[in-house]
């Protein structure tokens, strides 16, 4: 079980740790990006476009108004950094050459956003 405390940046994972990854502006978006079984804290930062993975990476991905969307998208077992903008209903997987265009008229909270992921790529794998 963990929490992230968006106000602060903390992380807080039971048993296992405390720190600080990220700010009240961020997004954060954990998930297994190393193929090693686990999720790793990460977040995106709108205003730069900045995706940073705790460990593992940081890339320039994406523009303020953009959703992060990462999940494992190709099967391979490790997370891809990934944006849904809603202005366009463009689904972009980067690290891959396929993008999806979906109709987003219907998607205008993030709460459905999420809802629609887990129904058409199944749920997200919690470690």
């Amino acid at each position: 079980m963990a929490i992230y405390r968006k106000e602060i940046g903390l992380w807080a994972i039971r048993g296992y740790s405390r720190f600080y990854y990220g700010g009240a502006a961020d997004y954060p978006q954990p998930g297994d990006y190393d193929g090693d079984g686990l999720d790793d804290p990460a977040i995106f930062r709108p205003s730069s476009g900045l995706w940073a993975v705790r460990g593992v990476t940081r890339s320039y991905y994406g523009r303020d108004g953009d959703l992060p969307v990462a999940r494992d998208y190709n099967g391979d077992g490790t997370c891809e950094i990934a944006i849904f903008r809603h202005s366009s209903g463009l689904w972009i997987d980067l690290g891959s050459d396929h993008t999806m265009s979906l109709t987003a008229s219907w998607l205008h909270e993030k709460y459905s956003l999420t809802m629609a992921l887990d129904a058409f790529f199944g749920p997200k794998k919690r470690v």
